[in-house]
């Protein structure tokens, strides 16, 4: 069980894998999270502005994430 609360900067970061896990894997993860959280939104998807990956020591990717 998670519990997340969030006051004055709405921004979530969790951890979804490993770099050595495979893609897919990685993907997978990622859902899941996304899903989760936007079952707890009051707007659903609506609410989620941006999705950024980011390894350990590198640069944020933005994830394009449509239903």
């Amino acid at each position: 069980m998670v519990r997340v609360r969030m006051r004055e900067q709405p921004v979530l970061q969790c951890r979804i894998g490993t770099e050595s896990m495979p893609d897919d894997k990685l993907v997978e993860n990622v859902q899941a999270v996304v899903s989760r959280v936007e079952q707890k939104l009051e707007r659903g998807f609506k609410n989620i502005g941006e999705i950024l990956l980011k390894a350990t020591m590198s640069k944020p990717v933005k994830i394009n994430f449509a239903k």
